[in-house]
């Protein structure tokens, strides 16, 4: 994108300077020009990609892929973007269907204060002074908007990490680069050696950026000014130099015809990608399925072209073709699309919401068939799994209902190493005993079930829990899609957490798990290895010499993707989303940890045989979704299995 916002900035500085220099720019003309050119086709993609969101998508997504339609019906999807923290490359099975949207929102909103501020640059530099003198001034100003976005792009900017990348504030400086190019008085074409020069510096820089630069590189800061400088000289040197392969390559006439229809080539190519692997059943494409999509997009772009933009453009219909009137029906329509979208995206949220509370109001009084329930009870339940209501498919992190008595659960962010536990259960001072729930988020995704029983048995719990920060005390164990910068902070907190729980003599019981998959060992080579579990049994062993009984709650089988994800994959067939029960080689980590300490203190609790069934595991247990992502299970699956956790309370108690 860094390319494509110089090279706009170029155009639509020049083309609005020289408007102005002949007494022809109209702030009316120019915007209902950019609406006319630009708004057609991309108000029908986004109508395109709101049907296929509404038909093919994951129902836990759909809400807000809506969302994003509208914001980018109001080219304001960046916005969005930011404020939900995006990141840019993600997995595109995961991606908003309109992401690529954000370049076009952050483009019009440039153009949308940028004439304005080459007006009063004109009005202020005077007409009766030479050109010259105002494309010094344009210069100028496009040099300050230049340096002031740059250095945001640098310092504010990369503290918001993500977001910086879909920032206006952060890329009006490449704009501002291709606009002081459009006013470099200087052809590159008066001094061949120079432009020669340029030429090869340039086409060499956009090479090598395309090469050089990473999802990680520090775009649009400095790892972005060699593809933008690069773009200013080839803009500058002009067509002087012409490689001749080279020219010849951009010369034909298949490439000038793709040209043509780019811009509606760029509308329809992500749209068709994001939803292609749900309309045709494919977790992931191959190569053959990504070309003939490739070839899709180009045929939907020529029709496009052809159609929609050239007809609107050239040949508009009456209501269009006076600048103001075409310029508001082009933006009526644009909140007609936007209002459309938001009102199914409500409507998605409520189906959710209700899901949701209807899920935890069955929950809190389970009967026999209901979750887990259906595989403990030994009752004939007939499927146990289907879902019982096909709208239990939308519940999801943001609607479900994770109510416990008399306090709240909590969870340390990454990078967050204070130790600073919350609690719920009977009210406080009138507990029996205390229990310590210790681990990441795959332990804190039980607290639903303890919480179950947690005041008619008098205890009260303290959540010691972390993100993605394994429960051990090995320094070299974590989770391996940690970043080295955040495992200082895990070691820490969890050193603490483990002090803190040890020392506290109110806590007698401690219920611990975590994320086992992921947690591995890291190697002096760097090499991820198998845990051998020491580390558990030195935290353990620590617990059980201050008094504590604990409780092992085993790691569940991670689904192969997100059960909203596949549901759609299979066109509603959940049997296909059943899956191979995991075989392990050796046992794991909890396994052998609990092995090398044997004592009666001490339990191991599994729920494999809840999840899976002759060698098959399956996302929904009792009618209900047993899982909300790949690897956690949900608040009322929990709450089906509190007599599990309940019993192995009672019995290590005794």
């Amino acid at each position: 994108m860094d390319i494509f916002f110089v090279v706009s900035g170029f155009l639509i500085t020049g083309k609005i300077i020289a408007d102005i220099e002949v007494d022809h720019f109209s702030f009316t003309r120019f915007y209902s020009g950019r609406a006319r050119r630009l708004l057609p086709a991309a108000l029908l993609v986004l109508a395109f990609s709101l049907l296929l969101t509404l038909i093919w998508l994951p129902v836990t997504t759909q809400a807000s892929s809506l969302r994003d339609v509208a914001t980018a019906s109001l080219y304001a999807l960046n916005w969005r973007l930011i404020l939900t923290d995006t990141h840019y490359f993600a997995d595109h099975t995961e991606a908003s269907i309109v992401l690529h949207y954000w370049s076009l929102s952050v483009e019009e909103q440039f153009y949308l204060i940028w004439p304005l501020i080459v007006v009063v640059t004109a009005l202020v530099a005077g007409r009766r002074n030479r050109p010259s003198h105002r494309r010094k001034a344009f210069i100028a100003t496009a040099a300050v908007i230049t340096f002031i976005s740059f250095a945001w792009a640098i310092t504010v900017g990369l503290k918001m990490e993500d977001g910086n990348y879909f920032d206006l504030r952060a890329r009006a400086w490449e704009f501002g680069l291709g606009a002081m190019t459009s006013q470099v008085a200087t052809r590159g074409s008066y001094f061949p050696l120079f432009a020669s020069l340029l030429s090869i510096l340039g086409w060499g820089g956009i090479v090598f950026s395309s090469f050089w630069l990473t999802p990680q590189s520090q775009v649009p800061g400095w790892a972005a000014v060699v593809p933008c400088l690069a773009t200013c000289a080839v803009i500058w040197a002009g067509d002087y130099l012409k490689p001749k392969l080279l020219w010849r390559l951009i010369s034909s006439s298949v490439v000038q015809r793709l040209g043509d229809v780019s811009y509606s080539l760029y509308l329809w190519h992500w749209p068709l990608l994001v939803a292609a692997p749900y309309v045709l059943g494919l977790p992931s494409l191959s190569a053959f399925m990504r070309l003939l999509l490739v070839g899709v997009s180009v045929a939907a772009a020529f029709i496009t072209k052809a159609g929609v933009e050239d007809p609107i453009r050239l040949h508009a219909p009456i209501p269009l073709r006076s600048h103001s009137r075409g310029l508001a029906s082009l933006v009526f329509l644009s909140c007609i699309l936007a209002f459309t979208a938001t009102a199914f995206s409500n409507q998605r949220l409520k189906m959710g919401a209700n899901a949701a509370e209807k899920l935890y109001r069955l929950s809190l009084n389970p009967d026999k068939c209901f979750g887990g329930n259906a595989a403990i009870s030994g009752e004939n339940c007939g499927n146990l799994h289907e879902l019982d209501d096909p709208h239990y498919l939308f519940q999801a992190w943001s609607n479900q209902i994770n109510l416990v008595p008399n306090g709240t659960t909590c969870q340390n962010e990454r990078l967050d190493e204070r130790v600073h536990p919350c609690s719920f259960g009977t009210k406080e001072g009138k507990e029996r005993a205390r229990v310590a729930l210790f681990g990441d988020s795959h332990a804190g995704m039980w607290a639903a079930g303890i919480a179950m029983f947690a005041e008619q048995k008098s205890l009260r719990i303290d959540m010691y829990t972390a993100s993605a920060c394994p429960p051990t005390s090995s320094d070299d164990v974590f989770a391996v899609h940690m970043p080295v910068g955040e495992r200082a902070s895990c070691a820490q907190w969890r050193r603490e957490a483990i002090d803190r729980i040890a020392s506290d003599a109110k806590i007698k019981y401690v219920v611990t798990s975590g994320n086992l998959f992921v947690h591995q060992r890291l190697g002096a080579d760097g090499n991820w290895l198998a845990d051998d579990g020491s580390g558990y049994v030195n935290v353990w062993n620590k617990f059980l010499d201050a008094g504590k009984k604990i409780i092992v709650i085993d790691d569940i089988p991670s689904l192969p993707i997100y059960f909203a994800n596949c549901v759609a994959l299979s066109h509603g067939l959940i049997k296909k989303c059943e899956f191979d029960q995991p075989v392990e080689d050796e046992p794991n980590a909890y396994a052998k940890a609990v092995a090398k300490i044997n004592k009666k203190a001490l339990m191991l609790v599994g729920l494999n045989d809840i999840l899976c069934y002759s060698k098959r595991c399956s996302p929904v247990v009792g009618g209900i979704p047993a899982y909300l992502d790949r690897e956690h299970i949900s608040a009322p699956f929990a709450r089906s299995v509190a007599s599990i956790l309940l019993d192995a309370i009672v019995q290590i108690g005794e």
